[in-house]
């Protein structure tokens, strides 16, 4: 099996969940732009055209709002075990993800 480039990793996500994505300098976790927020990635083509363009090596963020998405920082098991009991969830059904 080959592996993807963060170009077609993108292309998926676009297209299969309509994600709004950031592109993060390289050893990084969150971009240093002051105006990321206004240069999402939110066509294959603008992800193409950044990634192929000797950006590679870049990495990938979600844009949450954009994408109608949020997202949990859960750091202890405890915490965890809350939440799901909160929502009805048990543990092992995550397993089946």
């Amino acid at each position: 099996m080959s592996k993807l480039t963060t170009a077609q990793y993108c292309e998926q996500y676009i297209n299969r969940f309509g994600w709004h994505l950031v592109p993060i300098e390289p050893g990084r976790k969150f971009p240093l732009s002051n105006d990321w927020g206004n240069n999402c990635l939110d066509t294959v083509e603008k992800a193409k055209a950044f990634y192929n363009n000797g950006k590679s090596d870049y990495n990938v963020g979600l844009a949450l709002a954009p994408s109608k998405m949020c997202s949990f920082d859960i750091d202890d098991e405890e915490g965890w075990q809350v939440i799901l009991e909160e929502f009805g969830l048990p543990l092992d059904a995550l397993d089946e993800y």
